[in-house]
């Protein structure tokens, strides 16, 4: 869902945001806190508590500009699940734009590698390159793929 959520963005449409975050909260919520046992228990207490923080903002919020916001921190927290817990059921890719926030730049998930930029959507979809490859069951812990800018495109 939270691909759902990030093409949204991406196609410039609130209302469908809004819907796919409700709908991502509820899983998170299946999902539950305690979800998971041993060494990476407290690591994903921490990160349910950041998705859950930044779900409530995101269900609350009906503008495009405001759910963007709100979905960086999303964003940051799904890359650092992935990165420990390893990509589920595919390859995923963590994209990144410099222009986000006025030049301070922001990640996102993506499960392709083509850019569809969901902090500009239509105005930039392009904008943006991958920076870092999850592969299925691998868990990095870190941004071990660096890749070459491959052109920065608007």
């Amino acid at each position: 869902i939270y691909f759902d959520l990030k093409n949204a963005l991406g196609d410039d449409s609130a209302d469908k945001a809004r819907q796919y975050s409700q709908a991502l909260k509820a899983q998170l919520l299946a999902t539950g806190k305690h979800s998971l046992e041993g060494e990476h228990h407290l690591f994903w207490m921490d990160q349910y508590e950041y998705m859950e923080e930044s779900l409530e903002e995101l269900v609350n919020d009906a503008t495009l500009d405001g759910l963007r916001v709100h979905f960086e921190p999303l964003s940051e927290a799904f890359i650092a699940t992935a990165r420990t817990l390893g990509a589920i059921g595919m390859t995923w890719y963590v994209a990144y734009c410099p222009m986000v926030d006025n030049n301070r730049g922001a990640y996102w998930l993506s499960e392709t590698e083509q850019i569809k930029n969901p902090y500009f959507g239509s105005m930039m979809l392009r904008c943006g390159e991958v920076r870092e490859t999850l592969r299925e069951g691998v868990a990095s812990g870190q941004r071990n793929e660096p890749r070459a800018v491959q052109g920065h495109v608007h």
